[in-house]
């Protein structure tokens, strides 16, 4: 008699166990085939959205934004300009913090960190100039941050959402 709900128990653990496994099973069925058109799309799109976690997809823009450094054609979305910009700050501390620890640096001492940040300048020169390519400008629009008030003009620019026609 005191066997039987156990197992009745038993039973109904390992069937919702196997009702798990089928639907993770059928969601990586499922995630396997959009990889494989989303491989097939991404030369033409750019990053692939898989259905990440929303932080899955900031470090992937921050992470995109460093493959592309080289890159001053093509586009750049709002997100995948923004969040790279956004983190950098981030990261930038982090660092600072790691190397203050590990070489025993005070506050007012500039660390390694900071050959990070003259690179990042460079990313977010390439950045800015294919998100003005997003919005049909021409990239040397940039350089209106050098002058007094151009940058509340590129930030008007940079906030915009993307235009469908070429840039200029």
């Amino acid at each position: 008699m005191g066997t039987t709900p156990n197992t009745a128990a038993i039973y109904v653990r390992r069937s919702a166990v196997d009702s798990a496994n089928t639907e993770a099973d059928a969601l990586s069925r499922s995630l396997a085939a959009q990889e494989g058109e989303c491989l097939a799309l991404a030369g033409h799109q750019g990053v692939c959205e898989l259905g990440y976690y929303p932080a899955m997809k900031i470090i992937d823009y921050y992470l995109e934004s460093w493959r592309r450094f080289r890159d001053l054609q093509g586009r750049t979305t709002r997100s995948a300009f923004w969040w790279p910009f956004l983190i950098h700050p981030i990261v930038f501390l982090v660092l600072g913090g790691i190397f203050a620890a590990i070489l025993g640096l005070s506050t007012d001492q500039t660390g390694p960190e900071v050959v990070y940040a003259i690179a990042y300048v460079w990313v977010l020169i390439t950045l800015g100039v294919r998100r003005l390519h997003d919005m049909g400008r021409k990239g040397t629009w940039l350089l209106l941050g050098l002058v007094p008030l151009g940058n509340l003009v590129l930030l008007y620019w940079l906030v915009q959402p993307s235009t469908s026609e070429a840039s200029e």
